[in-house]
């Protein structure tokens, strides 16, 4: 072989190797590329993931969150409503009508002849801005008008005529007729019909809008008077009402024989007579008062130790639907303590509003 031949086999040989390596070059590149776009590919996966991941997010805390909105609006809206329910009970419909309004109010005293020719001594209050309704008061054993005053003041700024008087013998202290020892539940019901039948005629009464109001004894008296006259009272409130004194005298009495003409000290160091005793001996006080069938508030401390409040618990029983009872928590007789007296004035003036309203 000349050496040309050999020179240019050797030429031939060291292109081939160049074109090997370089074509493994070139595939190793390739590999390189592939390998490279492999590993993008496998990082751009996790990164779609995750974008999904995060739009689902998104998505349902939207979804959360509109939720939450709706709940927030249904909540004030219901507490909204919530809050002008209270407030209209709180003014009793004061949008509606006017008795919630406060006016100014004259006072006087007002004595009474009754048909015996004895006098009956009270005070009247005249609102300078009547509602048309009268509410007639009854004061306990052994007081005065005073014992209702606070109350009667109470409603006349608000618009109603209110009347307090002495019951005749009512008390040691009472301005009107009488003696104690003569006074009974019956004659103390007799001198309510002289003040019911005084004040219808007078221009400041309507004989369809008279209310009663009594406390204690004076609850007991206005119970039996309104279901004796049930198309005269409007509405009936009761303070702690002694309903249980006939049971009461029955249970310390066995017997009328043995019961004497004066009975001294009875309670709270006051005398009454025989007749007190013998007016309410046989009376069954929680069926009389069934007569009555229109609307009925007791009002009663829990503490009362002189009138148990289960007592006025039998007592709407027997009244039915048409009763309400209140019960005040520290309460006693006379529902004396701040508490008590405040809510039990804020009650009283409720009552009388929603009887002219319809709602009761």
């Amino acid at each position: 072989m000349s050496s040309e031949n050999i020179v240019e086999s050797n030429r031939v040989e060291t292109d081939n190797k160049k074109l090997t390596i370089q074509n493994e070059q070139e595939n190793e590149n390739q590999n390189n590329e592939m390998a490279e776009n492999d590993i993008k590919t496998q990082e751009a996966q996790p990164n779609e993931t995750t974008k999904m991941e995060s739009k689902m997010l998104i998505i349902i805390l939207s979804i959360i969150s509109l939720i939450f909105l709706i709940l927030t609006i249904i909540f004030l809206v219901l507490y909204v409503k919530k809050d002008d329910d209270d407030d209209k009970d709180n003014t009793t419909n004061e949008d509606t009508t006017t008795t919630i309004t406060e006016t100014t109010y004259e006072q006087k005293e007002q004595n009474i002849t009754t048909s015996k020719g004895q006098n009956i001594y009270g005070i009247l209050y005249l609102p300078e801005k009547k509602n048309s309704y009268t509410v007639i008061f009854c004061h306990g054993f052994g007081v005065t008008h005073t014992d209702n005053q606070e109350y009667a003041e109470y409603l006349a700024k608000y618009g109603y005529v209110t009347y307090i008087f002495d019951f005749r013998g009512g008390g040691p202290e009472s301005k009107s007729d009488g003696q104690m020892t003569e006074m009974t539940p019956l004659t103390e019901k007799e001198d309510l019909g002289e003040v019911y039948n005084f004040l219808i005629q007078q221009e400041y009464t309507s004989k369809e809008k008279v209310f009663l109001v009594g406390n204690s004894q004076g609850g007991f008296v206005s119970s039996l008077y309104a279901a004796d006259n049930k198309d005269n009272i409007a509405g009936l409130l009761l303070f702690f009402p002694a309903l249980v004194i006939p049971g009461n005298m029955r249970n310390q009495f066995p017997n009328l024989s043995i019961v004497p003409d004066i009975i001294t000290n009875y309670l709270f160091g006051m005398s009454i007579g025989k007749v007190y005793i013998e007016s309410v001996y046989t009376m069954d006080a929680y069926e009389y008062l069934k007569g009555y069938d229109k609307q009925v508030i007791i009002l009663h401390g829990i503490e009362d130790v002189i009138v148990p409040y289960s007592s006025s618990v039998t007592a709407c029983e027997k009244y039915g639907t048409t009763c309400r009872l209140i019960l005040y928590e520290g309460g006693d007789h006379g529902l004396n303590g701040e508490v008590p007296r405040k809510k039990s004035l804020q009650d009283t003036l409720h009552f009388f509003n929603d009887l002219i309203n319809g709602v009761f």
